[in-house]
């Protein structure tokens, strides 16, 4: 009855974006309308934020934040005069000390939210904006806790258009070629259409990775024909992220014909592109890399432009997704501009002893008109730097002049565009691996690494005490048992699989700095500083076990 459910709900979607997708192009958008609308959102956000406190949340008994809201004994007049005095993020501080707050367990549903004597058990569908009209449904992997459906619609896409529109026009790239280089699932037609919504064209699309399941993978391939058939996005080609020959030709030759390209993937794969084109003594003078779903250190910074490349960030979630955007003058290598009128963004006042110094835990609060699920002061997994500081640039004078750097995550793993949780890698390592090879619950260890150009690297170290096993059975197994444990990491281990990111290395695991023995570990050093040695993209062995962190 599920399968049935879903073939009908993937049906009638398809349906409906074959017949809006040429109404939601026909009014395409200008830089001035976007620049505008932005403008016009900043000068009205805490009046947006009251609005949507009203009618998403006062007016919503389902909702969590309603719930904490009254456990704190906050009525909306209560609220309201608190934004007056003291403005929205002061208000917003005010409402985190009295409770009016969740972290990232209790937002993805995988602990009771607990205040003083009360109990709270939210559900994922709890946090889905009521006034919001959904023409399509995604899900969330449920990895990091329940799965969270959350919905599409042009609506929602053209508000998107707005600000990729105003990060084109900030970085001085609209109507240069632009290519994408992304995974193929069936959301990734989105920022394309947003692009074209402020006529952006798409000369060349990459697809780095299909759908694992057939059936998944039958619904992307249709969403994207009807993008190509109604839209004219380029047919899509399959180019796995270590196989940049095809798209550094592609590139190469724009810039022989128009002298300059944007590239929208992850960072680690414009580090490879970085990395090829060097090989072959070529120039990347003239490419912009867009980058988003995995930090942008300052190593992958330094190998991209050293090939003569342009990197900057942008950065979103699937419950923030377009949270900012880098301008052309960054202090950091992926400093970001808050779109402020879109979200508040503040400090959380729960340490993280993960984070790196003067990081801190970043809670966000929907201030947008169209929103599929609604936040307030809620932790979305990520950590970062919070300053103010002015900016010659677009941003700027828009008012976005709140900046986020360093931005982090202790509770996922990111590499080449893929996200899977710690808390499933913990468990596989600290569980089912020590059943399978007969060893103890702490003989199995997990390094995050990267190499000195910045490749992301995954080292599973297994202590020299368990008995001889095969490495590429235990690779093989580790896989294996994340993919039991979400569906959709298949699709996502395939890519490391295919990178050869991951291996074997016979050695104890690591400690952290206060003598902790924790599944998964993360280097704090650059590789350059000698924190491991790589020989063949694998990790060979390790200098430094002071240079670590968890």
């Amino acid at each position: 009855m599920r399968s049935l459910t879903k073939v009908w709900t993937r049906s009638r979607d398809l349906i409906r974006l074959a017949h809006h997708i040429r109404d939601f192009l026909a009014e395409p958008i200008t830089i001035e309308q976007a620049v505008e609308s932005i403008a016009r959102g900043i000068g009205q956000r805490e009046a947006r934020f009251l609005k949507k406190l009203e009618y998403s949340i006062y007016r919503n008994p389902k909702s969590p934040y309603r719930q904490l809201l009254d456990a704190a004994g906050c009525e909306y007049g209560d609220v309201a005069r608190m934004v007056e005095i003291e403005g929205l993020d002061g208000a917003l501080d005010r409402l985190q000390a009295a409770g009016v707050y969740l972290t990232f367990d209790e937002f993805k549903c995988r602990t009771a939210t607990v205040r003083g004597s009360r109990s709270f058990h939210f559900q994922p569908e709890d946090f889905r904006d009521p006034a919001f009209r959904a023409e399509s449904f995604g899900q969330t992997g449920g990895s990091s806790g329940l799965p969270m459906r959350f919905g599409r619609s042009f609506a929602l896409t053209a508000q998107w258009a707005a600000y990729w529109c105003v990060f084109f026009a900030a970085n001085e790239i609209a109507g240069h070629p632009l290519i994408f280089w992304t995974p193929g699932n069936s959301g990734s037609i989105g920022p394309q259409l947003a692009c074209a919504k402020f006529s952006q064209r798409t000369d060349a699309w990459f697809i780095s990775q299909e759908m694992t399941h057939l059936a998944d993978r039958a619904y992307s391939w249709s969403k994207h024909w009807i993008a190509r058939r109604f839209a004219g996005l380029p047919r899509s080609r399959n180019v796995a992220y270590h196989d940049t020959a095809p798209v550094l030709a592609c590139v190469l030759e724009i810039l022989r014909e128009r002298k300059a390209v944007s590239i929208n993937t992850t960072p680690s794969a414009a580090v490879r592109l970085s990395l090829a084109a060097r090989e072959q003594g070529s120039s990347l003078a003239g490419v912009i890399f867009l980058l988003g779903a995995e930090p942008l250190t300052p190593g992958r910074r330094d190998t991209i432009e050293s090939a003569g490349a342009r990197a900057t960030p942008l950065y979103g979630s699937t419950e923030a997704i377009w949270t900012g955007g880098q301008c052309p003058f960054p202090r950091h290598a992926d400093e970001v501009h808050v779109l402020r009128d879109l979200y508040a963004v503040i400090p959380s006042s729960v340490p993280d002893p993960l984070s790196e110094t003067g990081a801190s835990r970043l809670l966000f609060t929907s201030l947008a008109p169209v929103t599929s699920i609604v936040t307030l002061n809620t932790d979305i997994g990520d950590c970062g730097v919070i300053q103010n500081r002015r900016c010659d640039c677009l941003y700027d004078r828009l008012g976005c002049r709140q900046m986020i750097h360093t931005i982090r995550s202790s509770d996922k793993v990111t590499g080449f565009g893929v996200t899977i949780w710690v808390a499933d890698i913990c468990h596989v390592l600290a569980n089912v691996l020590p059943r399978r090879y007969q060893a103890a619950d702490t003989d199995f260890q997990l390094v995050e690494a990267r190499t000195e150009d910045g490749l992301p690297r995954y080292c599973l170290l297994v202590h020299p005490r368990v008995a001889p096993l095969d490495e590429q059975e235990v690779v093989k197994c580790f896989v294996r048992e994340l993919g039991r444990r979400k569906t959709h990491y298949g699709f996502m281990t395939g890519i490391w699989e295919r990178e050869k990111a991951l291996s074997v290395h016979r050695h104890p695991p690591l400690v952290t700095e206060r003598g902790k023995l924790l599944p998964f570990f993360r280097l704090r050093a650059a590789l350059s500083q000698g924190a491991a040695v790589f020989e063949d993209g694998r990790l060979a062995r390790i200098q430094s076990p002071d240079s670590f962190c968890s």
